[in-house]
């Protein structure tokens, strides 16, 4: 499995243009906690090192019922609703919160938030639709 560093490195604040990457190649198959080294470069060459602790963590089953929601939305006519489409929306929700000087945790949770945002696709949308409209008698969901 292939991390993007920008997944794990954000808003570096230096004059000259940088680029960070991982010190080595880690196992993001690897369920559980690592420690692993990022390191930024600038364009002269300067470099500095920072040990990181990561979490990783997989939820089978949050996978597969995003999977199956986005097999149903399929059938519906709707596109993106992938686990590409999870995880863009996660990171860009974690993004916000960090450019906004949210703490790590709260900018974490939105994170999560983001991934999960379409679980609830796995629920036939039409009946649930159907019922909304059928209970309020105005078509309001």
């Amino acid at each position: 499995m292939k991390v993007d560093i920008k997944d794990v490195v954000s808003d570096i604040k230096d004059s000259t243009k940088t680029k960070a990457y991982f010190k080595k190649d880690y196992d993001f198959t690897k369920e559980g906690q690592q420690k692993m080294t990022v390191v930024v470069e600038d364009e002269a060459g300067n470099k500095t090192e920072k040990e990181i602790e990561v979490n990783i963590v997989k939820d089978k089953e949050i996978k597969t019922y995003l999977e199956m929601g986005d097999k149903y939305l399929g059938t519906l006519g709707y596109t993106n609703h992938s686990l590409l489409h999870a995880q863009r929306v996660a990171k860009i929700a974690h993004m916000i919160l960090i450019s906004l000087n949210y703490d790590r945790r709260t900018a974490e949770l939105a994170r999560i938030a983001g991934y999960i945002h379409d679980i609830g696709n796995v629920i036939n949308r039409a009946r649930r639709w159907r019922h909304s409209y059928h209970q309020n008698g105005n078509g309001a969901a």
